[in-house]
C-alpha cells in the first residue's frame, strides 16, 4: 500500500511499510499511470 504526493511535475509513492523506499516519478520525463485504488480489505471472509 502506498500513499500518493504530488508536487509540480514529480509524483511520489510514498509506502505505508517502512521497510521499503518511497517510488519518484519526475513528469518531465516518465509517463505515470494509476491502475487501480484498494477500496477495502478482506480478512477472513469479512470487509473491513
Amino acid at each position: 500500500m502506498k500513499r500518493l504526493k504530488k508536487q509540480g511535475n514529480v509524483v511520489e509513492l510514498l509506502p505505508e511499510n517502512s521497510e521499503f523506499s518511497p517510488i519518484v516519478v519526475d513528469l518531465r520525463e516518465q509517463s505515470f499511470t494509476i491502475e487501480g485504488l484498494a477500496v477495502g480489505v478482506i480478512r477472513n471472509g469479512n470487509w473491513q
